[in-house]
């Protein structure tokens, strides 16, 4: 066991400035960063090398074991990111987003060995929305694309919200899918998960289930066949006379 663990501490904020418009029927932009520290760790005491193998299938922890080039087992370094999302309000029910993030921005570096192996910078990209097709039914669709590196991943879908009562008491019934790609650095994109999701909603609390069915050769890794998730949140708008809205995405 050689302990090896990063520890991460992080504070964000955000800032949304009205370009026009009123409270149920603007537009938005929105400025947003994000700081802070990492604690990367590695011990290796415990650490068991080829020359301290018994011949027995076993080891001799008082053989002399290897020898490497880690000058500092426990380093801390800082992390910055900042992005920047508009988003247009058309009314109560209908709205849509487009914002863009850069992450490590500073690109640190994570070596154990003093190398300069810094962590490489991560492009994000998203955009959604809501569309009101009648009064007790909307459309939900979004996009995310992430690059960092030679690594590659989108992920589209789109949720179907059903209303269960009227607008001012926020009852709502979600069922959606989702699609991920990614693309290998030899083998170009392939399919990596389809994901299901539901989610109700009651005023401003909200419960979601959703479950990835892995369709990539990661799933020959273990017996299971994807990853179950549960979320819990509640939206939090401030008061009611505030000028920026606050919309259900």
């Amino acid at each position: 066991d050689l302990n090896y663990g990063t520890t991460t501490g992080r504070i964000s904020f955000s800032y949304a400035k009205k370009m026009g418009g009123y409270r149920k029927s603007a537009r938005y932009l929105v400025f947003g960063a994000d700081a802070g520290v990492s604690q990367r760790k590695i011990d290796l005491t415990n650490a068991r090398w080829p020359s301290q193998h018994d011949g027995n299938g076993g080891f001799d922890p008082t053989l002399d074991g290897g020898s490497t080039n880690v000058q500092d087992p426990d380093f801390l370094h800082g992390d910055l990111s900042a992005g920047l999302m508009f988003f247009n309000v058309m009314d109560e029910a209908t709205n849509w987003y487009l914002g863009i993030a850069l992450h490590h921005l500073n690109q640190p570096s994570v070596s154990f060995t003093g190398n300069q192996e810094t962590l490489t910078g991560r492009l994000t990209a998203h955009a959604g929305g809501q569309f009101e097709i009648n009064r007790d039914f909307s459309v939900l669709p979004g996009v995310i694309y992430m690059s960092q590196g030679q690594h590659k991943e989108l992920n589209l879908g789109a949720s179907a919200r059903f209303n269960l009562g009227s607008r001012s008491d926020g009852q709502s019934w979600q069922l959606g899918g989702w699609y991920r790609i990614g693309n290998k650095v030899e083998g170009g994109i392939h399919s990596d998960a389809f994901i299901l999701s539901t989610r109700f909603d009651y005023g401003n609390y909200g419960i979601g289930f959703s479950y990835d069915v892995t369709v990539s050769k990661l799933s020959q890794a273990g017996s299971a066949n994807g990853a179950f998730e549960f979320s819990l949140n509640y939206l939090i708008c401030g008061p009611e006379k505030r000028s920026v809205y606050c919309p259900r995405f």
